[in-house]
């Protein structure tokens, strides 16, 4: 009977669980450094992070650039009230 409850509790928390893995409904753009350190552990910015390092360098060498990742492979740059969209390849 204790493993059928403790199992019911185990199984509803999970499913509301999605909540606190959610998005954020606003998200901010970010400095750089902080862009690569929040989304160092995505796939598609570790393996384009020459790429985004070039970007980095070309568009915001003397302007502060904010950075923010779109889902799935795409970067924007805000830099000066201008937006520019960058789509990341997804390398196997």
């Amino acid at each position: 009977m204790y493993k059928i409850i403790f199992l019911f509790i185990i199984l509803t928390n999970s499913s509301f669980s999605y909540v606190f893995r959610m998005p954020p409904e606003n998200p901010i753009p970010e400095k750089y450094d902080q862009f690569i350190f929040d989304n160092s552990l995505k796939t598609v910015i570790i393996a384009n992070l020459k790429e985004l390092k070039a970007i980095n360098k070309n568009e915001c060498s003397n302007i502060e650039c904010k950075y923010l990742f779109v889902s799935p492979n795409i970067v924007e740059i805000h830099k000066e009230k201008i937006i520019k969209k960058f789509t990341l390849s997804i390398k196997n």
